[in-house]
């Protein structure tokens, strides 16, 4: 969560370059995340985006069904 952040962005790129693969949530739109995303997989990493808000539970779920589906 907070994928799109200074700090969030950090371990998604240190992730990415390390070949594992990173989802990303965050409270912003899904078009907000895609130019993160392209850098992503640019370093190798399959990379997801999910909009998802922390503070709803239901949403955390949705979030991590979507990604283990993955």
């Amino acid at each position: 969560s907070g994928g799109l952040g200074d700090i969030g962005r950090a371990i998604a790129r240190a992730a990415a370059a390390a070949g594992h693969p990173v989802a990303l949530g965050d409270l912003a739109p899904a078009a907000a995340a895609a130019p993160f995303l392209r850098e992503l997989t640019a370093l190798g990493a399959r990379a997801t985006y999910h909009r998802a808000d922390v503070a709803d539970p239901a949403a955390m779920d949705r979030w991590v069904a979507a990604v283990t589906r993955r």
